[in-house]
């Protein structure tokens, strides 16, 4: 029996997240709550466990690649259904949550300790979405020469486009 394993909500806000890359592959047996993934949110980079035990059927999404929370990301042979796997279901956002959180704080305190070092580091560290991490990639900026201007110094799309000279389109105001 295959089980479609969707992407779970792993924090407030959070609505997508980007594969930084795979655990595992196709044909590959997992086991419950073993790793199979990195994804990297605005909020932090975490690694989403299995929730079954079973093979990789197809793994949904490339590294890079944004994929939205309810989508799936793998799909798993599993051969039987246990009252165990079925806590585990009702669990598993939970679980998640928690997981994420105590991400977000380790992150948050990494950040802390890099951007003091005036110098170029992991970039996954620097306060960003999927969409702006994307966008500097594609241009070729290290994320930590942008100054950012969001909350708690999150660097913004905006940020990225003035960096290099492009800027932001204007917007209408609202009234």
């Amino acid at each position: 029996m295959a089980f479609e394993f969707k992407l779970p909500d792993i924090g407030e806000g959070v609505s997508e997240g980007e594969i930084v890359q795979w655990l595992v592959a196709p044909g590959e047996k997992v086991e419950e709550d073993q790793a199979i993934v990195e994804l990297m949110t605005d909020k932090a980079t975490v690694e989403i466990a299995s929730p079954k035990q079973g093979t990789i059927e197809k793994l949904f999404g490339d590294a890079g690649q944004s994929i939205a929370v309810g989508s799936p990301l793998a799909s798993i042979a599993v051969s039987q259904e246990s009252s165990s796997d079925q806590a585990h279901e009702k669990n598993e956002e939970t679980f998640t949550k928690k997981e994420a959180k105590q991400d977000q704080k380790e992150a948050s305190q990494t950040q802390d300790t890099s951007s003091s070092l005036n110098g170029t580091g992991d970039p996954s560290l620097v306060l960003a979405s999927p969409a702006t991490r994307k966008l500097a990639r594609e241009k070729g900026i290290d994320l930590y020469e942008v100054k950012g201007t969001g909350d708690h110094g999150r660097v913004t799309l905006e940020d990225v486009k003035s960096f290099t000279g492009t800027s932001p389109s204007a917007k209408p105001a609202l009234t």
